[in-house]
């Protein structure tokens, strides 16, 4: 039996303009995931503000556009391009398991090399 559109149950589709709105979270130059806000899947995603001046600041940098989930995320931040050394609003994407990470120099922030897997990461954008 073939079933009519009109049969179908409607699916409740979110107006535009009422979609939650993502509160921007401060960061500080050595912020990493280990912050309770940051909990959650795979796939999540984060705004937040960093502050100038990271890219001088303490905080090591583990891995090359996929980062280790103990890495600073303003500094890695600067090192992908997704903002430079003023700082700025970056969106942070919780990832899943990686098994290496890759280091290099970017934008003045060195990232090193992490030869061991992390089951939580992200990517900053």
């Amino acid at each position: 039996m073939i079933e009519t559109l009109a049969a179908q149950p409607q699916r409740k589709v979110p107006k535009l303009g009422k979609l939650p709105i993502v509160p921007i979270i401060d960061l500080t130059c050595d912020t990493t995931l280990d912050e309770q806000i940051f909990r959650g899947d795979p796939g999540s995603i984060f705004l937040g503000n960093c502050p100038p001046d990271c890219a001088s600041a303490a905080g090591t940098v583990w891995g090359t556009l996929v980062y280790h989930g103990d890495s600073s995320i303003c500094r890695a931040a600067i090192h992908t391009g997704a903002i430079n050394n003023p700082g700025g609003v970056v969106e942070i994407i919780i990832k899943w398991f990686v098994e290496k990470f890759y280091g290099n120099e970017n934008k003045g922030v060195i990232s090193n090399e992490y030869d061991a897997p992390c089951y939580r990461s992200f990517a900053v954008s």
